[in-house]
This record gives C-alpha cells, sequence and structure tokens, in this order.
C-alpha cells in the first residue's frame, strides 16, 4: 500500500469516527494525536488550546522519529516536551516527515 493510500486509509477511519459530513486531514489527524496525549478536555478549548493540542501532537507524532521527548506535564496537565532535533522548515513545506509519523501513529487504523 502506497504512502497516499495509507494516509486515505486512516482518514477514511477518522471521518468515521469524528466527523461522518467532512473529510479528515493531515490537520485534524494532528489534531486527534494531539488529543489522544492529551486526553479528554473538560471544557470547551479555546483557540489557543486547539493551537496548542496541535503543538503537541506534532509533538507526539514525532516523538518516536527523534525530534521530541515528552518531559513531563504542566500545571495545567499539558504535556511538556524538549526539542532533540529541529524539524526544518523544509521537511514541514515538504510534509513528508509528518505524513510518515502520522502512519506510524495511526498504523493499528491500517491493521483493522
Amino acid at each position: 500500500m502506497t504512502k497516499q493510500e495509507q494516509l486515505e486509509q486512516i482518514s477514511l477511519r477518522l471521518t468515521e469516527f469524528f466527523s461522518p459530513d467532512s473529510k479528515v486531514g493531515i490537520p485534524e489527524m494532528v489534531f486527534v494525536a494531539g488529543l489522544s496525549v492529551l486526553g479528554r478536555p473538560t471544557d470547551a478549548l479555546t483557540r489557543e488550546q486547539k493551537m496548542d493540542v496541535m503543538h503537541i501532537g506534532t509533538c507526539a507524532l514525532l516523538e518516536p522519529m527523534g525530534y521530541y521527548r515528552l518531559t513531563g506535564r504542566d500545571t495545567d496537565g499539558f504535556p511538556q516536551y524538549e526539542v532533540l532535533k529541529e524539524f526544518t522548515a523544509e521537511e514541514s513545506e515538504k510534509g513528508e516527515v509528518l505524513k510518515d509519523a502520522i502512519i506510524n501513529y495511526f498504523a493499528d487504523f491500517l491493521r483493522k
């Protein structure tokens, strides 16, 4: 299965679960990864908190690839990460590293 086919399978599974009316894309996959690390919020998230969840998702996705390391949680319960290796603008723009990280993170979806 190609990388694009794997991402499509993940998208379909997440779409079925979260958003049957609209397709789940890469940003939503990052958000779901962030929520899975953060846990279920008790209150509605502010715009800033949603951006924090996206950052947590990025860190969680890239942690197994050696970019970040989870160091603990702050007083609000948000995970804190240490940067081990810079995620360059070029890597970010191409998106291939993040796509690989998403496929690895959601690998269980591909096995079902």
